[in-house]
């Protein structure tokens, strides 16, 4: 099968639109932009390995789970969603050195400092996957900082 130029310009043109979604999804969360990455060549002997996407999903649930616990106490499943933390990830790199870069907004941000949610989820995330890392940077301009 050969590529047209007619191909080209729709491919162009379908990117282009899919970029344009993202931008959009991304105005929804426009507080920060945290990346969760395992590094696989840093874990325990049994988990030098590739993490799952199931187990990664489970990872960011529970990493989730512990940064509004941390942020908004023991009885967050009391609080209203929109008062939680939320946001929208990408996963990239399954089944090699899976990692995500979400745009969040986080549960009682307003009253933290970035310094102060970095270390919450440098925290929660070492807890559920050791020698990963975690990344928290504001947004500015209406992209990614």
């Amino acid at each position: 099968m050969t590529t047209t130029t007619t191909d080209l310009r729709s491919d162009v043109a379908h990117r282009k639109r899919i970029r344009e979604g993202y931008l959009e999804l991304a105005q929804r969360f426009p507080d920060y932009f945290v990346t969760l990455v395992t590094n696989r060549s840093n874990l325990p002997g049994e988990k030098l390995r590739h993490m799952p996407l199931d187990e990664f999903h489970r990872a960011v649930r529970d990493f989730h789970k512990r940064i509004d616990t941390a942020l908004l106490g023991t009885r967050v499943s009391k609080k209203s969603r929109s008062q939680r933390t939320n946001g929208l990830m990408f996963v990239e790199h399954v089944g090699r050195n899976i990692h995500g870069h979400a745009f969040m907004r986080f549960a009682d941000q307003d009253n933290r400092t970035r310094e102060e949610l970095q270390k919450i989820c440098d925290i929660a995330w070492g807890v559920i996957c050791p020698g990963g890392d975690v990344l928290v940077q504001t947004q500015y301009d209406g992209g990614p900082g």
